[in-house]
């Protein structure tokens, strides 16, 4: 089991959308759903304090790491998790439990990482622990609901993530 920090409650937290560099749509729960299990995808960025919600993310650093942490749905107040480790495999939304399916490394890149040149020069991958591999918008769709999945990190766009809006508040 792997221990990432949790925002205790009334503690001030960031709020982040976090955008593809390929498709410039940010990542959500999928069509807004709160149920547990419900697949993350892309849609187009919708920055409004209701709406907005399965598109905003809470970042938490684990505990004692510098660049590992887990996401939490500020919609839906569960975590990012993978469901598998091989390629492909979907990535969804469950209960928060601190294992390494929920643990991501944020990987900074520069303007030369990869075989596609930096078009973000604040982008980054996220790898996840549980796999090694990276979360990236499949076959570079760049259509809404496009589904998120694992897949070998190789420095493609489509596995490129920056913050795109930020919000503070309290939990």
């Amino acid at each position: 089991m792997f221990s990432v920090g949790i925002a205790h409650a009334d503690s001030p937290v960031y709020r982040i959308t976090l955008v593809n560099v390929n498709s410039g749509k940010c990542l959500e729960v999928g069509h807004y759903d709160g149920f547990i299990y419900s697949y993350a995808d892309q849609a187009t960025c919708d920055t409004g304090y209701g709406y907005g919600y399965p598109e905003q993310w809470q970042m938490t650093l684990s505990p004692g790491a510098t660049d590992v942490y887990q996401l939490r749905s500020f919609g839906s107040s569960k975590c990012l998790d993978a469901t598998d480790t091989a390629n492909f495999s979907i990535v969804y939304q469950t209960g928060c439990d601190g294992s390494y399916y929920q643990a991501w490394r944020k990987v900074p890149l520069s303007t030369s990482s990869g075989p596609v040149l930096c078009t973000v020069c604040n982008a980054f991958e996220l790898k996840n622990m549980a796999s090694g591999r990276c979360l990236e918008i499949g076959y570079y769709k760049t259509t809404d609901w496009a589904t998120a999945n694992l897949y070998d990190c190789y420095g493609g766009n489509n596995q490129r993530w920056y913050v795109g809006n930020a919000f503070y508040g309290y939990t």
